[in-house]
């Protein structure tokens, strides 16, 4: 198997370029104004997960992110690594990718698809994962 990519899948034009998540202020106002006044919807009682979300977890679920979920908290952590976008056959793909460090290291790279996401390996600090599983006993950074 060739180390090179085939021509026909990374083009010049899909280089990675790297990002901040900034999320702006309107946006977030614009979020906790439509959590607030989210319209419920009447279940007959018992219904639970029979029909979709259960609706005593979907209203547990807004509660939360309308009076504790702090954005700009989790918007810090996620930026505390590398965070770049790129096209491979015109597919948008978000990856972070951090160095390894020590006398041998091994880079990560993690990305994600639907429904599920990275972001239960960012334990919140890099400098703590460890690469054993990567043939390495040096951590990132």
């Amino acid at each position: 198997m060739s180390s090179v990519p085939n021509s026909s899948v990374l083009k010049k034009s899909d280089a990675a370029s790297s990002f901040k998540i900034e999320i702006s202020d309107g946006i977030l106002s614009d979020l906790h104004r439509r959590l607030t006044h989210t319209r419920w919807s009447i279940y007959p009682d018992g219904i639970h997960w029979k029909a979709g979300t259960s609706p005593e977890y979907l209203r547990e679920l807004v509660n939360y992110w309308e009076t504790s979920y702090d954005w700009r908290r989790q918007e810090a952590r996620l930026n505390q690594f590398a965070h770049f976008v790129t096209k491979i056959d015109d597919i948008g793909i978000h990856f972070v990718y951090e160095r390894g460090k020590g006398p041998n290291p091994m880079p990560i790279i993690l990305t994600h698809g639907y429904p599920d996401s990275f972001c239960p390996a960012l334990d919140g600090d890099a400098t703590r994962w460890p690469l054993r599983s990567y043939g390495r006993t040096a951590t990132a950074h």
